[in-house]
């Protein structure tokens, strides 16, 4: 029999990140603000895409409720994540810095 003192404590289900971690997820929260300014339709059916993906939402029945087809959605998503790779590229951010 075990006393309350030697129980173990149940494992956290929840990652642990350093702080540095933390800070460079931070700033990837900021690239659609800072790397779509031009192109807002892209940056918000990224929005959604990324939410449906969090929340479990299906992803094709929010982009027909505001509608867009699929194939133009998934369009807009691959114009989105070149244009923030090209211009993560242009400042010099490497995949390693992530």
């Amino acid at each position: 029999m075990t006393s309350v003192g030697e129980m173990k404590e149940p494992k956290s289900k929840r990652p642990k990140y350093s702080p540095r971690r933390v800070s460079q997820l931070e700033r990837a929260l900021y690239w659609p603000a800072t790397y779509l300014k031009e192109d807002r339709d892209a940056a918000l059916v990224l929005s959604i895409w990324l939410r449906s993906k969090i929340s479990r939402f299906a992803f094709q029945h929010i982009v027909e409720e505001i509608g867009l087809s699929r194939a133009t959605a998934y369009r807009s998503i691959d114009i989105a994540l070149t244009r923030i790779a090209m211009g993560l590229t242009r400042d010099g951010i490497s995949p390693k810095a992530l």
